[in-house]
Parts: C-alpha cells; sequence; structure tokens
C-alpha cells in the first residue's frame, strides 16, 4: 500500500513568497503536498479546517490573523500538526513565542534556502512516518542503538514530537545508565554551513571522551557528545587544539548533568539556544591569529618543548603581550594549556601506540622516563603503566558490551 502524502499549507500575505515556495522546494522528496495556500491569518485558518494539512509553513506578520496566534489556534485543535514559522523580523522574542506556542521550527526570509528548509522538512516527515507507522518502529526507538534513537532525538529536539521521558528512561536503565550517575554534555559544531570536524579530529575528540561516551548528530553539522566528567576536560583540550586548524569550530557545555530529566533539560535547552544562535549569528568565536597561529605550534610534535617566549617570538608578539592576550582568548595561562595539551599526547601514545615509557618521555622532552612518570602520576593518578592497563580493560569491557548489545538487536530483528 502506498503511503499517503504529508499534506502541507503556505500561509504567506506575500503572493511571490507563497508561489516560490511551492515551485522551488522539492515536495515529492520529502513525500509531501501543498495541498492549499492562503494569503492572510483568517484565510489560513479556514484552509487548516477545510484540508487538515499535517504542514503548515505561515509567515508571522500578516494582516487579519497574525502567524503567532493561527500557529496556537492550530496547535490546541490540533497538536501534531507541524507548524514552520517564516519572519523578516530578527527579533529573539519571535522565536522565543513561536517555541512556547509549539512551533517546530523558525526561518529568517533573509536567510532561507533549500538547505535550511529541507532539514525541517526531513524531521517532518519523520515524525510524521513514525506517528503512523510507515517508518522506525517503537520498539527499535526504545531498544535500539543507533540510526532509530539518532532520528528519535533529532525529532524530539526540533520539537516534531514529544514523550521523550519513556524513551529516555529505557535507555537510562539500559546501556546509558552510566549517565544516570552524573554526564557531561557538549554541543560542537564547526559553524553554519561548515560541516562537522574532518574525520581524524574527530576521531581525536572521541579518543578523549574514552568509553563510555555517546554522540548524537543533530543536523546543520551539529553533534551533541556526552561523556563522562572525568574525560571533560581532555576533550575540551582536544577541541582548543583543533581550534588552532578550525577557526570555525565551536563548542558549548554543560556539566555535571545528573539524572533523566537534568538531561532532558540540558539537551533541550543546549540545542534551542544554538538554533537561536545560527538565525541572529550571534556566535562569533574567531580567535585572534596569533594564538590560532600558537595553538598550531603546541599541538605540534615540537610543541611539547617550547617556552612562552619562543612561541610569542614565532607568532610575532612581546612575550608579555602574548600571555595576556592567549589568557585572555582561551580561558587559561599558556604553560597550563601547554602541560594539559602534552597530556592528551602522553594519554593518545599509551593507548595508541607500542611506545615504551622511555620512548613516549623522549618523544614529549621530558628530562628522563623517571621524571616523566612522577609528572604524570601527579596529573592522573596512575603511573603510565597503569593508566595503559586500565585503559585496555576498559577498551575489551566495552567491546564485549557492544557485541552484547549487536546480539540482543539481531535477536530482537528476529
Amino acid at each position: 500500500m502506498a503511503v499517503p502524502k504529508i499534506k502541507v499549507l503556505i500561509v504567506d500575505d506575500e503572493l511571490i513568497v507563497r508561489k516560490g515556495l511551492r515551485t522551488t522546494v522539492p515536495w515529492e522528496r520529502y513525500g509531501m503536498e501543498v495541498v492549499a495556500e492562503a494569503g492572510n491569518g483568517l484565510k489560513g485558518w479556514d484552509a487548516f479546517l477545510a484540508h487538515g494539512p499535517d504542514v503548515v509553513i505561515t509567515d508571522i506578520v500578516m494582516p487579519k490573523l497574525n502567524g503567532l496566534e493561527l500557529a496556537r489556534r492550530i496547535k490546541q485543535a490540533e497538536g501534531d500538526t507541524q507548524i514552520l514559522l517564516l519572519s523578516c523580523h530578527e527579533d529573539f522574542s519571535y522565536a522565543q513565542q513561536g517555541f512556547r506556542i509549539g512551533a517546530s521550527g523558525y526561518i529568517l526570509k533573509t536567510n532561507m534556502d533549500e538547505d535550511e528548509i529541507g532539514f525541517y522538512l526531513n524531521q517532518f516527515q519523520e515524525q510524521y512516518l513514525q506517528r503512523t507507522g510507515g517508518s522506525v518502529s517503537r520498539e527499535a526507538v526504545i531498544h535500539g542503538s543507533g540510526e532509530a534513537r539518532q532520528a528519535y532525538i533529532g525529532s524530539w529536539l526540533g520539537g516534531f514530537s514529544v514523550g521523550i521521558e519513556e524513551q529516555a528512561g529505557q535507555w537510562f536503565a539500559e546501556d546509558w545508565s552510566w549517565m544516570g550517575e552524573g554526564c557531561f554534555i557538549l554541543l560542537i559544531r564547526c559553524g553554519e554551513g561548515s560541516g562537522m570536524l574532518d574525520n581524524g579530529g574527530w576521531q581525536e575528540v572521541l579518543q578523549a571522551a574514552g568509553a563510555p561516551s555517546e554522540c548524537i548528530s543533530c543536523g546543520k553539522g551539529r553533534t551533541f557528545l556526552v561523556c563522562k566528567p572525568i574525560a571533560a576536560e581532555r576533550v575540551i583540550y582536544r577541541l582548543k587544539a583543533l581550534k588552532g586548524k578550525q577557526s570555525k569550530l565551536i563548542w558549548r557545555e554543560q556539566g555535571l548533568v545528573s539524572g533523566i530529566q537534568a538531561w532532558i533539560d540540558a539537551m533541550l535547552s543546549m540545542y534551542r539556544q544554538d538554533e537561536l544562535m545560527i538565525q541572529y549569528d550571534l556566535w562569533d568565536d574567531t580567535w585572534p591569529e596569533a594564538v590560532m597561529k600558537a595553538i598550531g605550534i603546541v599541538s605540534s610534535d615540537r610543541g611539547s618543548t617550547l617556552s612562552v617566549a619562543e612561541v610569542a617570538e614565532e607568532v610575532g608578539l612581546s612575550r608579555s603581550h602574548f600571555s595576556t592576550l592567549f589568557k585572555r582568548t582561551v580561558g587559561e595561562n599558556f604553560i597550563d594549556f601547554q602541560a594539559k595539551i602534552k597530556l592528551h599526547k602522553a594519554e593518545h601514545m599509551l593507548t595508541g601506540t607500542l611506545m615504551s615509557v622511555s620512548e613516549i618521555s623522549d618523544q614529549l622532552g621530558m628530562v628522563d622516563a623517571g621524571y616523566f612518570s612522577k609528572w604524570f602520576k601527579r596529573c592522573t593518578g596512575i603511573t603510565p603503566s597503569q593508566y595503559r592497563s586500565v585503559q585496555h580493560q576498559d577498551a575489551i569491557i566495552e567491546e564485549k558490551r557492544g557485541l552484547q548489545r549487536h546480539d540482543q538487536q539481531q535477536a530482537t530483528a528476529e
């Protein structure tokens, strides 16, 4: 049996906008069809009652009945209807009011393009198919990991589905049990339109996060990374180092998050803040060129052995000016940052190579292996050999858990 088309209503007092949306958006790609259009809010309400659309795309400022009031009426009449708001006004209050009413998204007409609209339409389609039984099963969402859970979380964050509490409760009772003890959440992206980190950089971040951890993609080049609090500092320092190569890399963090409701609140708050920041282009985290260059230097193979004065000279600043600029930009002094980058390198070599402690000591420019071991223990609480052993055991345990989850999913599918 063919899946019925998702019905779309377009409401805007500008004819050119209505015709433009109707003709330029590839509705078939999203399993949709435009069933009606209207030139003001009152006509839009009449069209809603007549056609019962699944998706309403409406301007906010219109004669007779504005888009916010139209959205309020629609959500009261049929809560499952997805609403996408359009506006020419770069004003936070419009977006905030829309989200409170239950709108699923907000697009500025000045920034409107197929990718922006397509992000929302994909989510609308996924939610519609879930609701009508045409896509991911409820069992897969609750018990599965990977694509099914990712799709559900993405749908929920975008405002396209509710009732996350039951699903999250099940996840926390199963393979997310470690999050219940307290976790750290980061929202990471490389700036609008620039995509996510390259694979090598992302692997470095994942290695810093360690196991257990969880990545949750949420569109527009963004990914939530949830890790144990003990790993958060390593992840942040790895991100700071990568920012020396990718200037548009941006992240926000939330921790310590304990319990299901705190996790839900933190995820939703961070996502909505990011949406607003994208809409109004408020995240300008470009670092000064000298700081970017310094981070690139300290992250290189020779960076562990250079002094503040030597790095300052390479970037063309006095030692005093460089130290002040670096701390103001990065949030800590250069010496502390360099030490933590050195620690990250040591951890990477201990877990990712077969190098001996003595070889790692030489690579990092330490006096000798004994000094390196004492320094490492002072930083981590355990010796390099103990760290290597613990990480090896954790990797084995996580691999076994992964195999068990795979077997459970296979059994469920059969």
